[in-house]
């Protein structure tokens, strides 16, 4: 009867091996299935290419569900032609839509106003397994599926931050930081800035976090803003104001 017991516990382990299990469930601890679907989506799209920028890592499973099925470790965005201040751990959703962004958004601004295109973000972090502070949600920053972009840097050398610019001296600034913050509700479905509250004072916070009930995007980066808060948004996002945790680096 022993000899039966180990067998059977070696083939149900051999099963999760090969079938991707552990012993939290399919693929980890058990996240919202539409995450594990936009991040199969979007790696089918093909969009997603790995560059010496861009590599894969193993499966991130953290506390209580946080992580991603297929990590990333980012250092630079828009084909490697935008560098990031320091790595970001994020999804494959994530990633192309920094790109996404980067194109439709940023540069077209940075074109309009400062003559120059941007070359680097300068980032306050990405992934951290936490809550929202004061409710039991966690933070999207918990899943890889969340940056917080703190400035700009131009080609010339200048440098656009959020925390300086936004009420600066300079309008030419404080009108790049609007239409950014403004028109990345384009391409995020989270986008919350300083005049959200002051959490946000030195920072965009841009996320890809799916309302399945509401389909509502979350517009609070800049000038754009043209409709309420979905569902009750809480205060806080979990906004990383500190390096990433990243084993990897």
């Amino acid at each position: 009867m022993k000899r039966v017991y180990l067998v059977a516990l070696s083939l149900g382990s051999l099963a999760l091996m090969l079938s991707g299990c552990s012993l939290w469930g399919f693929s980890g601890p058990y996240r919202a299935p539409w995450r594990h679907e936009a991040e199969a989506q979007c790696l089918a799209s093909g969009r997603l290419k790995v560059t010496a920028a861009i590599t894969p890592l193993p499966e991130r499973d953290g506390e209580r569900d946080c992580g991603a099925d297929h990590p990333f470790k980012v250092q630079a965005v828009s084909n490697g032609m935008v560098d990031l201040s320091m790595p970001a751990l994020l999804n494959c959703p994530m990633t192309v839509a920094m790109d996404d962004w980067l194109e439709k958004v940023v540069q077209p601004n940075a074109a309009s106003y400062i003559g120059q295109p941007v070359v680097k973000l300068k980032l306050l972090g990405s992934y951290t397994c936490r809550h929202i502070a004061g409710v039991s949600s966690m933070s999207e920053h918990a899943y890889m599926n969340a940056i917080d972009v703190g400035g700009f840097v131009f080609a010339d050398g200048r440098e656009v931050l959020v925390a300086r610019d936004w009420n600066g001296a300079d309008p030419i600034y404080r009108q790049f930081l609007r239409s950014v913050g403004g028109e990345s509700c384009t391409v995020f479905n989270t986008v919350l800035g300083p005049d959200y509250n002051s959490d946000h004072h030195d920072h965009f916070h841009l996320d890809m976090a799916a309302r399945l009930k509401t389909h509502h995007r979350v517009c609070k980066g800049g000038q754009l803003y043209d409709g309420p808060m979905a569902y009750g948004l809480p205060t806080f996002t979990g906004s990383v104001t500190e390096r990433n945790e990243d084993d990897d680096d």
